[in-house]
């Protein structure tokens, strides 16, 4: 059974940024080097209490081998200790990924607020948080 049965990315774009660059950094912290010709990059437009202009950028992962590939670029930057406490009782995992070091082609995890943030559903039977602790951990160490 495979780790992950889908993972969720999230980005904000501020007025501040570039937006091409915080969709490369998106997309490399999702796909790595080799984007696919198809993707599907969900775009909503809201505004700021100031009015200003905000973009966010929804991607989802649902292949087996671009899970796995995020699995791979990640692995050597996971604290599993930190992990348990990122796991919602519904099998969720939660990380924060920098976005400025994402956009410079490095992996990062961060606490900060802006952030790529990632949403993966852990796939275990039955659906408990300690059931999904033990995965993580079984497969982080």
């Amino acid at each position: 059974m495979a780790l992950f049965s889908h993972i969720y990315f999230r980005i904000f774009c501020y007025p501040t940024e570039e937006i091409h660059r915080v969709k490369d950094a998106l997309l490399f912290v999702a796909f790595g080097e080799t984007i696919p010709d198809e993707i599907n990059l969900h775009e909503i437009q809201t505004s700021s209490v100031s009015k200003t202009p905000i973009f966010i950028y929804e991607l989802m992962l649902k292949e087996k081998h671009h899970i796995n590939d995020f699995l791979e670029k990640i692995h050597k930057h996971i604290s599993v200790s930190k992990l348990e406490k990122r796991i919602d009782n519904k099998c969720f995992l939660y990380l924060r990924l920098d976005k400025q070091k994402a956009y410079k082609k490095r992996i990062c995890f961060s606490d900060a607020g802006d952030t790529i943030y990632c949403k993966a559903k852990i796939q275990v039977y039955p659906t408990k948080k300690t059931v999904a602790i033990k995965k993580i951990r079984n497969y982080f160490s």
